[in-house]
């Protein structure tokens, strides 16, 4: 069942960018913030809901939260790469944006992972 416990993450992570992603297009809509601030929404909530996701996985695992959150990473990397590729031209300065995908699902799991043991 160690599938079914990276999809509900998938699930989780996907279901919070699009809940993010529509209250950022509200405010650009209604043109509430600057482009500037609208661009710093989009990479926080994606990085909001990676650590969630991670924290969500890694609550779930047993031991090494920090490979649990490494493996949703790079799997939602895979996919966003996927789209992105079939999509438009593949960018450098996208591994950056990668990184930090990586990086928030591995802090989430580490303290998924660290509370679970607390509890």
């Amino acid at each position: 069942m160690k599938i079914l416990k990276y999809l509900k993450s998938i699930g989780i992570i996907v279901m919070l960018n699009f809940i993010l992603s529509l209250i950022i297009t509200l405010f650009h809509y209604f043109d509430l913030f600057s482009s500037n601030v609208i661009q710093s929404f989009k990479l926080i909530s994606v990085i909001l809901s990676m650590f969630i996701g991670g924290y969500f996985v890694g609550k779930q695992s047993e031991k090494k939260g920090y490979l649990e959150g490494i493996k949703i990473g790079l799997v939602f990397i895979l996919i966003i790469a996927l789209i992105t590729i079939i999509s438009k031209k593949f960018e450098f300065s996208a591994l950056i944006y990668y990184l930090l995908i990586v990086i928030s699902s591995t802090l989430g799991a580490m303290i998924g992972i660290q509370r679970k043991k607390d509890s």
